[in-house]
């Protein structure tokens, strides 16, 4: 199984969150719908809270010795790390004293509407609460020791309630039930307290747009990004945001309007040199070196009309030898003042910051600068300077 697929050990109902593969075309599952998710019944109605005999009989049905005496039940909690309440039409979380040690809880597929009562548990590192009625995250502050958060199929506008999260690794987002004409957005200091932390985020179907996107460069330790069938259409927005993420191994992009863009892949490629795979197809070394050298030939190319155009000199009479190495070493002076800012060398082995080519450059810029065109025979030099400059048709 793919790593980046959740299914936890001794869950025998599995949920793993792939797009919409378990939920329904609203963002709710079947289970989910059985219980009156799409019906929009709030949960207080027919719901119910968390009992200490609702817990001790899930504990028994996971195979716990059966308790006898209020002692060997709280005996029994105390020792308990993992707690499926899931599925059974729960409206709030509470009576959850009583389990120092409980590590993963189970919550979805019920009808919880608010997150509360959970300061009670210390050690949780795991917190499953797909398919809810959930419209705010609150209440999450004590969990320091939090790793994983699955809110999907849920009601939630605005991703904030984050802080406090400082082990938080995963946050699965995707599928939020929103209004007609709302888009999921990212509260900035939220972003920012798990940035140190954060590797995954799955943020599928949630109407996101291109201004969702800016806030989202901070998390410069991510490796997955998982943002299919939203509504995002600026290569230009992501490029900004691929620049904040220079480990980023996995991308997903799938039923965006941006992905129509022509040569949509081969812009992507080129905007990070750390991408391993887009939209679940790898990205072979091979293509990304046949992209560089492409895209070197079009640089020079760009390179030689800014100075024929600066001297009145046709670009073919242009001198095109420069000293050999120059590029890679990031001191070839361009007229592109864009281009001149960005044109080094990754800094970190395996994860270059990604560059692009400015797409316009004022008459100023054009007269203070004189470019200097790499050789013929400079290609390897110049790929280093090269990698992640933007593709452009």
């Amino acid at each position: 199984m793919d790593e980046w697929e959740v299914l936890e050990e001794g869950d025998e109902q599995g949920y793993i969150e792939r797009g919409q593969a378990e939920t329904s075309p609203g963002g709710a599952s079947s289970s989910a719908r059985s219980e009156g998710h799409s019906s929009g019944v709030s949960g207080a109605v027919h719901g119910r809270a968390i009992t200490r005999e609702m817990i001790i009989k899930a504990l028994e049905k996971r195979g716990a010795r059966v308790s006898t005496t209020h002692a060997q039940a709280d005996a029994m909690m105390a020792q308990a790390t993992h707690l499926h309440l899931n599925g059974m039409r729960l409206s709030r979380i509470d009576h959850l004293k009583g389990l120092p040690r409980l590590e993963t809880l189970y919550l979805y597929d019920n009808q919880i509407e608010a997150l509360e009562g959970l300061s009670a548990l210390p050690s949780l590192t795991h917190l499953y609460l797909q398919d809810n009625h959930i419209s705010h995250i609150t209440g999450l502050g004590a969990l320091t020791n939090l790793q994983k958060l699955y809110l999907a199929g849920n009601q939630i506008r605005c991703v904030s309630g984050l802080r406090g999260l400082l082990n938080l690794e995963e946050l699965h987002i995707s599928n939020q039930r929103l209004q007609p004409g709302e888009a999921m957005e990212f509260d900035g200091g939220s972003v920012a307290e798990v940035a140190p932390t954060l590797r995954v985020l799955s943020a599928i179907n949630c109407a996101l747009t291109d201004s969702s996107l800016p806030v989202l460069s901070q998390l410069g330790e991510l490796r997955r990004l998982q943002l299919g069938e939203n509504r995002l259409q600026s290569m230009d927005a992501l490029e900004e945001v691929l620049r904040g993420m220079p480990r980023l191994m996995s991308l997903e992009l799938q039923g965006n309007p941006l992905t129509r863009h022509p040569k949509y892949r081969e812009q992507v490629v080129v905007m990070s040199d750390s991408l391993q795979s887009l939209d679940d197809e790898p990205i072979l070394p091979q293509q990304r070196e046949n992209l560089m050298r492409l895209q070197i030939k079009k640089m020079k190319a760009v390179l030689a009309a800014e100075k024929a155009a600066e001297s009145g000199v046709p670009a073919l009479q242009q001198p095109a030898q420069a000293p050999a190495g120059a590029m890679a070493q990031g001191v070839v002076r361009s007229p592109i003042h864009h281009v001149q800012r960005h044109l080094q060398p990754p800094t970190t082995a395996g994860f270059g910051a990604p560059r692009h080519l400015a797409k316009q450059v004022s008459g100023s810029q054009r007269n203070r600068a004189q470019p200097t065109i790499p050789g013929r025979g400079d290609a390897q030099d110049v790929s280093l300077g090269m990698q992640g400059m933007q593709l452009r048709q």
